[in-house]
């Protein structure tokens, strides 16, 4: 009998996405450790020309979608909505190189099946260093008491316009940090 191994779709989805970007003809390969139970790292980013490394965890987060914007908001309406726990008190610096922030949204479309998978879902993933990861983590308040709030959110109308938004007072453009746009830096730590 063969025994069954299973990751969380996030996780999955994250592997899949990122090997678009260091493919295994490159020299790359994407290894995921066989214990659930790996402390920071959810799977490495092997260059196996030099034996570098990049340790990644990713952070998954339910979508929360608004049509249309609420009654007398006075906030800026987003339609698509992310939020992540704030684990900064859990955070140790150096446990992972890149934290992969992911989030999975519906597209809504009433031509397609809910099981067409890339007609009605799609991802978004933010990368971030470390070092950009701890400054995110830092910068999570809450609005009332300026004391670290247990959660942060970020919201787009466009997957290429994304904002901090819970958490942050000063609602940070994080469009910088699509894995699109952070390929090129990462792809360098692995040179």
């Amino acid at each position: 009998m063969e025994g069954i191994f299973a990751l969380p779709y996030s996780e999955y989805e994250a592997i899949l996405q990122t090997q678009k970007f260091f493919k295994k003809n490159d020299g790359f390969a994407v290894l995921v450790p066989t214990s659930r139970q790996q402390k920071g790292i959810d799977f490495i980013i092997l260059n196996t020309l030099n034996s570098k490394v990049l340790r990644v965890q990713v952070k998954s987060s339910r979508s929360y979608v608004h049509p249309s914007p609420p009654n007398k908001s006075k906030d800026e309406h987003h339609i698509y909505n992310f939020w992540f726990n704030n684990f900064l008190n859990r955070y140790e610096p150096n446990t992972a190189d890149v934290y992969l922030l992911f989030g999975l949204y519906p597209i809504y479309n009433n031509k397609s099946n809910i099981k067409s998978k890339k007609k009605f879902w799609k991802s978004i993933i933010l990368a971030l260093t470390d070092s950009e990861m701890k400054k995110l983590l830092d910068q999570v308040k809450t609005k009332k008491e300026n004391k670290p709030d247990r959660f942060f959110g970020i919201s787009f109308n466009d997957p290429n316009k994304i904002i901090g938004k819970r958490g942050f007072p000063d609602r940070p453009d994080l469009t910088a940090h699509i894995l699109d746009t952070k390929i090129g830096e990462l792809l360098n730590k692995l040179k």
